[in-house]
């Protein structure tokens, strides 16, 4: 009779319904279990160059300058330091200077495996001091951009579609393609020394000097939050 279907198209739409519910939990459990393990991966890369001997460790020649950040593109290992360098290497033990054009320090690199063929941005971008701004699409051959601005960029951070940068005096710097710049308005005047983007809540983060925390979803437009601590 009529009751009967519908009870039974009930159970039918109801078990349906598990089942998909069921496959997205094991979907989200297998993206997370691959997260992960992206994640382990990239810290057992940075344990072997910490834990490698230093006495096979070998610089380009003539460089005794301070490194300040480094990738893993799965390739080879790419740093960036002060007097412009940029360096790379395949095992961490021997690495080749790269040609940069510009004697400022640089203070962050940030590499993004899926720029190239996907939105046609490039793979590495490296940010300095006296608003240097470069790129590159191999981590060898590298283009300077004009940022706009003459202040120190500390930290760059991208989220799939716009790169975020932050530096000195509160400047806040946001590009869908790198190579034209626009200024965002963090309404601070302290050194903003790092950002970063957290995907779980789709917002930018950056921190600064006597306390300053930042959130912005777009880079241009940011909300002070309390952290409780005028330290940097």
């Amino acid at each position: 009779n009529a009751a009967t279907k519908e009870a039974g198209d009930y159970y039918y739409d109801a078990g349906a319904l598990t089942h998909v519910q069921d496959q997205l939990k094991e979907t989200t459990y297998a993206f997370e279990e691959a997260r992960d393990l992206s994640i382990q991966a990239m810290r057992n890369q940075l344990n072997y160059v910490s834990t490698s001997s230093t006495a096979t460790f070998t610089r380009p020649v003539g460089y005794t300058g301070t490194y300040n950040s480094g990738i893993w593109d799965n390739e080879k290992f790419v740093v960036v330091g002060s007097d412009g360098a940029i360096h790379t290497s395949t095992d961490g033990e021997t690495w080749t200077a790269q040609t940069t054009g510009t004697t400022e320090n640089l203070n962050d690199i940030r590499w993004n495996r899926w720029a190239v063929g996907e939105r046609g941005v490039p793979e590495y971008v490296v940010v300095g001091d006296s608003g240097t701004i470069l790129w590159s699409s191999n981590g060898e051959d590298w283009y300077s951009v004009v940022s706009g601005v003459s202040t120190n960029l500390r930290s760059i951070a991208y989220n799939g579609d716009i790169y975020v940068v932050v530096g000195d005096s509160g400047e806040v710097l946001y590009s869908s393609n790198v190579t034209t710049w626009q200024s965002g308005g963090s309404g601070v005047t302290s050194n903003l020394l790092d950002i970063i983007y957290n995907d779980d809540i789709d917002k930018f983060i950056a921190v600064g000097s006597s306390g300053v925390i930042l959130e912005s979803t777009d880079g241009n437009t940011w909300s002070a939050q309390e952290s409780g601590t005028s330290e940097n």
